[in-house]
């Protein structure tokens, strides 16, 4: 299946359809800004891409699991030693206070979600030799794996595409389109992690690590897979 060239045909469909409305809009003298018929043009292909890749995520997520292959999805976030300030409970007529580290220090976490198990590893940066060191560390967990992922510059690189090329048999990728974050399971798995450190003064990456840490091994507090990956 060759992905990259069914997107260069979206982006040209895309292309067609901005100036389409574009040209629609001058003629009927409408003050529609060209911007505003871009933005409804990539809406409008966006949507056809997303529909179009749900599904095929979805056949190929049966195609691999009824051969034995665990099915997840994989994404990287980013959390700093600067807390997030969020809402909160507070005694009436007090004036609460949330104290704030300001070191420009954080660290990324690369996590993977299946229906069963949520995975995940820290690293100081996202590049491309982590990210095919995560890769195989899936692998030896799972033997056999069908990962979909997103177009991250780190997803590929020599390091990565020697190991998929080595394990071709037994590990599978499939690319989200841009753009498309609300198709990815893992997205929703930081937001626990998020809450859990909002408003709390973290002095070292150690102690945002064991935070977030907990979070990530609570099966409960962790959001489960999406449906449409899961028949």
């Amino acid at each position: 299946m060759d992905y990259e060239g069914s997107e260069d045909i979206h982006k040209a469909k895309i292309r067609g359809r901005i100036f389409k409305l574009a040209h629609v809009a001058n003629s009927q003298g409408c003050w529609l800004l060209f911007a505003e018929a871009k933005e409804q043009a990539l809406q409008g292909g966006n949507s056809a891409g997303k529909g179009r890749l749900q599904k095929k995520a979805a056949r190929m997520a049966r195609y691999y699991r009824r051969r034995g292959f665990v099915v997840a999805c994989e994404d990287e976030a980013t959390y700093g030693l600067i807390p997030i300030i969020s809402r909160g409970w507070a005694k009436i007529g007090s004036k609460p206070v949330a104290r704030m580290n300001f070191k420009q220090e954080s660290i990324s976490v690369m996590g993977a979600r299946t229906i069963k198990a949520f995975r995940f590893s820290f690293c100081k940066r996202k590049t491309k030799r982590r990210y095919a060191r995560f890769l195989k560390d899936l692998h030896r967990a799972w033997s056999k794996v069908f990962l979909i992922a997103d177009n991250a510059p780190w997803h590929k690189g020599r390091e990565v595409a020697a190991f998929l090329k080595a394990n071709r048999k037994t590990f599978r990728v499939l690319y989200f389109p841009l753009y498309t974050p609300e198709l990815n399971p893992v997205e929703q798995c930081w937001k626990p992690a998020r809450k859990v450190l909002s408003n709390r003064l973290l002095r070292t990456l150690p102690a945002a690590q064991y935070h977030l840490r907990k979070v990530f091994r609570n099966t409960k507090a962790m959001p489960k897979m999406f449906k449409y990956l899961q028949d």
